[in-house]
């Protein structure tokens, strides 16, 4: 039972990591081992990083950012058969141009730390990736397949505010919520066992 729980808690903090490490600051472990024999995992006012919108090349910089709450429900005993449903609410971001970003060099020389590490780690993970190719899966490494592979995403109530501190210029912009599954060939709902 021991062995079981610290596996599922490396689990599920390699599942964060991997899905949301790259957006959220400090995702408290000790908050998953409480609940992770049970698989429902409660996460509240997380901080977005100011280089969560970084990847996708937006002229935009993330002043400030929360996420109400997280909630992350993986279905342990039916993870080959059920998504693992990851549901967001309450999410505030406050964006200013890159040009109106206030500069420190220390946060510069982070997020360059920061994008050399994500290259590194890609570069890693592909190498990896391609030695063990032809190996078996270790039993952790399939669960963290089959979540990733069967992610169930809901983001409800969404504002998004950008300022342009130069001109005074603010617009608002609300989405009641945003839905992705995992869907087959046909654009139906489904669930992709560790097979395929």
């Amino acid at each position: 039972e021991w062995y079981q729980r610290r596996v599922r808690e490396g689990v599920l903090e390699t599942v964060l990591d991997k899905v949301l490490g790259e957006f959220v600051q400090d995702i408290n472990s000790k908050d998953l081992k409480l609940a992770v024999w049970s698989g429902n995992v409660v996460l509240k006012n997380l901080r977005l990083k100011a280089e969560a919108l970084a990847k996708f090349d937006l002229p935009v910089f993330v002043y400030a950012g929360l996420i109400g709450s997280l909630e992350l429900q993986v279905p342990w005993k039916a993870l080959w058969t059920s998504p693992t449903r990851v549901a967001v609410e309450n999410v505030v971001l406050l964006v200013v141009p890159k040009e109106a970003a206030p500069y420190s060099e220390d946060k510069a020389m982070k997020e360059e730390r920061s994008r050399k590490k994500a290259m590194l780690r890609a570069v890693e993970e592909a190498q990896q990736r391609k030695a063990t190719k032809d190996q078996k899966q270790t039993w952790a490494e399939s669960l963290i397949t089959a979540i990733i592979k069967n992610l169930e995403i809901k983001v409800k109530n969404i504002h998004i505010r950008y300022e342009d501190p130069d001109s005074g210029y603010a617009v608002g912009v609300t989405l009641d919520q945003l839905y992705a599954t995992t869907t087959d060939g046909m654009w139906r709902n489904a669930v992709i066992s560790s097979t395929t």
